[in-house]
């Protein structure tokens, strides 16, 4: 369990039918699925990267959206394809150099950090957009998003950066596979995690539960608005874009929440065991149920793809059309949608 100030390993106290063989069966076995899941899942970001970017060069709609999805997703697949794989293959073949280590733990934090943000400003393009739909194209641009995901690429790797400089992440005994995340200092280590781990996955959810309410509570009044809209704009697909942004919505909804689920209770846990650390040997089943929580941080950028290829209209389409050549019933929906600009 790497990133971590301390790991449960599979010695432990047996109680009930959890033993250590138990928690170490399970460790091989997550292994592998995990392995094979970010395997399965570079391969969705890949299409989910070149499908947004050639939305972004056919100048569609909701260009935000797939520019802050872009930078997400890009993030993600520096996870899925170099990070975890590299991690979970030296519990079967030895230590990597420790260079590489280093490297992937680098970009492990720097790319989590990135891919987080992205999803907050994936919540506060919808903000804008369902708060003020009649001034959202005035503040909202392209050229805007673009240095917004820079500077956030930037900042998160900068950051990072400075924590390594300052010395604020030691390598472990074995090559540096393992870290000692501000060892010494748990009130670092504790503002670390608030500010790059939980801060931006609660404030993604508070955003989209905003913006729950909005949809749940001004229906009628966002139906006016897009009426107004449609009659300003005089265009025929002004109804499916809407659709469609509404769409995008619940598409970030439920990443935002699997988001919360997958990475929240690993990190509250560890923080809790680094301001109450317990004495002596752990029990295994508590060992086992953190090894769990660790697979769940993991497993968000390995579903996260899937999430986008299942809900927003625009990928589901085009993957439709890629591996069975049919249409799913949204392709001329999403025709539509592109040729609306709002």
């Amino acid at each position: 369990m790497n990133n971590t100030t301390s790991q449960p390993g599979p010695a432990c106290i047996v109680n009930g039918m959890i033993t250590d063989v138990t928690v170490d069966q399970f460790l091989n076995a997550a292994d592998v699925i995990m392995l094979l899941s970010s395997i399965v899942s570079s391969f969705l970001q890949v299409y989910v990267i070149r499908s947004a970017l050639s939305h972004l060069r056919r100048r569609a709609s909701d260009e935000c959206l797939h520019l802050f999805l872009l930078s997400m997703t890009a993030g993600d697949l520096i996870l899925t394809a170099f990070c975890y794989p590299l991690e979970i293959i030296q519990h079967f073949i030895g230590y990597a150099p420790t260079w590489v280590n280093m490297m992937m733990h680098f970009l492990t934090w720097a790319s989590l950090s990135t891919s987080s943000i992205s999803l907050i400003l994936l919540n506060l393009d919808k903000l804008l957009y369902f708060k003020y739909p009649l001034s959202y194209s005035a503040v909202v641009s392209k050229s805007k998003g673009i240095g917004i995901v820079v500077a956030t690429w930037v900042a998160c790797f900068s950051f990072v950066l400075a924590a390594w400089l300052t010395g604020s992440f030691n390598c472990g005994p074995d090559n540096c596979l393992t870290l000692k995340l501000f060892h010494g200092n748990t009130g670092m280590y504790i503002g670390f995690t608030i500010g790059v781990c939980i801060l931006p996955t609660l404030t993604s959810l508070g955003v989209a539960l905003y913006i729950l309410k909005i949809v749940s509570m001004h229906k009628k009044q966002l139906s006016e608005e897009q009426t107004l809209c449609g009659n300003n704009n005089g265009g025929p697909h002004t109804h499916q874009t809407f659709a469609s942004r509404l769409r995008t919505f619940y598409f970030i909804f439920m990443t935002t929440i699997f988001t919360a689920c997958t990475l929240l209770p690993y990190r509250v846990i560890n923080m809790k065991r680094l301001i109450s650390p317990a004495t002596g040997q752990s029990q295994c089943v508590t060992l086992l149920f953190l090894w769990i929580m660790w697979y769940l941080v993991q497993l968000n950028a390995v579903v996260n793809p899937v999430l986008t290829v299942t809900v927003l209209p625009q990928y589901r389409a085009r993957i439709c059309r890629k591996l069975f050549g049919l249409s799913d019933g949204s392709e001329a929906h999403t025709k539509a949608v592109t040729a609306t600009h709002l």
